[in-house]
């Protein structure tokens, strides 16, 4: 008796499902870009001008609310204190290319803030190092958009131009060791 492997005829394998015609993949596309650009617009109703401006004069006031203490005399570190700081130490080598191109403090008078470390889409990983001991130290969240100033010890967190679906803007001072969230009603 011969065995024979059974192979089904080609009927009965499964039909694969009919394309669908090119015309309803397009009429689904543009069903889906008009509701992106009407959701789109929805949310950026109350984003006018003077919104823009209310807002960059919100973070004006603030950060001239808060000043720095007059820096002491400031020398630049030779190196980074990258141990202990397990965060510092994964980005270690965008930390010390911005501490290299460095040539003085953006913050509170005496600290530097890199402003070009990404963690990815939309994110900024946010270190602060002193310049004249270059011990580096991390606020308590991480976003996409910040803002310091040299005059003042305020970091801004959330800092778009305008409200958004990010939240609104969180601000934190800081002393040289810790950082006090400051409440608004800004964007709420």
């Amino acid at each position: 008796m011969d065995t024979h492997l059974l192979i089904p005829a080609p009927a009965a394998y499964p039909q694969h499902a009919p394309k669908q015609p090119a015309q309803s993949l397009k009429i689904r596309f543009l069903i889906f870009a008009a509701l992106f650009f009407f959701i789109g617009l929805r949310c950026h109703a109350n984003e006018g001008p003077e919104g823009l401006e209310e807002l960059e004069t919100f973070y004006e006031e603030q950060l001239r609310a808060f000043p720095s203490k007059p820096a002491p005399p400031l020398r630049k570190a030779k190196q980074l204190q990258l141990k202990g700081n397990k965060k510092a130490l994964r980005y270690r080598t965008s930390l010390t290319w911005s501490w290299s191109s460095a040539e003085e403090p953006n913050f509170a008078g005496r600290y530097f803030v890199p402003e070009d470390i990404g963690c990815g889409t939309e994110c900024r990983v946010i270190f602060i190092v002193d310049w004249n001991t270059g011990r580096i130290m991390t606020p308590p969240q991480n976003h996409s958009y910040f803002r310091v100033e040299r005059t003042s010890r305020l970091i801004i967190l959330n800092a778009f131009p305008h409200c958004t679906a990010f939240g609104s803007p969180i601000l934190y001072t800081f002393d040289g060791a810790k950082f006090k969230e400051i409440k608004h009603d800004k964007c709420q």
